[in-house]
């Protein structure tokens, strides 16, 4: 018995020794054009999802979250903050979106298999590793509004949300910026290019009306 828990612990070591000089040797590719390996992106999955499922339990979905008033108030949010990488119908993720690994995912498939418990708590603590940042300096009632209108993706038609966006226009005071924006058959317009010389930096800071979008597309900012 002796020799096999020895022999247990010999093999313990060989393998955190071997996986320390892999770490130091530098070898592991940490860029985001290339995926994880698809033991690594299985177990990073596994540790994602058992973690909000053991995190979101007990999280009491508030009365009246499908309310039309609290669904047109989570679309101003979720076009200030989250289709840049999420999309919506009829927007495409802008180019950041394509550039992180892993992607962000379709939100209609996760409105189908996440409950509001576990989409607010991702909303509000984000995911580590993964480019969702944690919205949690805002309110609980502004991202309870956010999963509201998740919840109605996996039926919104590009129409349904151009209407949607108007009305959140209209309630914020942006509704001339927010109509232009889609067309009579609630296609989206094209972007008006901003400079091809632009950086992010140019935008962070500055302060536009609720439900204003700024995409990132060809190489170039628009803001719609």
């Amino acid at each position: 018995m002796a020799r096999i828990i020895g022999t247990a612990v010999a093999v313990i070591v060989l393998i955190a020794a071997a996986a320390l000089a892999y770490i130091f040797s530098g070898s592991y590719y940490v860029g985001a054009d290339r995926p994880h390996w698809t033991v690594t992106a299985w177990l990073l999955g596994q540790a994602r999802d058992r973690s909000i499922d053991e995190h979101a339990e007990g999280i009491a979905v508030p009365a009246g979250l499908d309310a039309p008033e609290k669904i047109v108030e989570g679309v101003g949010h979720f076009a200030e903050h989250c289709v840049l990488c999420h999309g919506a119908p009829g927007v495409s993720p802008g180019e950041i979106a394509r550039g992180l690994n892993p992607r962000p995912p379709d939100l209609k498939d996760l409105a189908a298999s996440e409950s509001p418990g576990e989409l607010f708590w991702a909303i509000k603590h984000g995911i580590r590793m993964s480019g969702m940042p944690a919205w949690s300096e805002h309110g609980d009632d502004e991202l309870w509004s956010i999963v509201a209108f998740i919840e109605k993706l996996p039926g919104m038609t590009e129409p349904d949300y151009a209407a949607l966006s108007r009305q959140a226009g209209r309630e914020a005071g942006t509704d001339s910026k927010l109509s232009r924006r889609w067309d009579r058959r609630g296609r989206h317009r094209a972007a008006r290019p901003i400079s091809r010389s632009a950086t992010i930096i140019d935008l962070i800071g500055q302060r536009y009306p609720s439900g204003l979008l700024i995409r990132i597309d060809n190489s170039h900012f628009a803001i719609e």
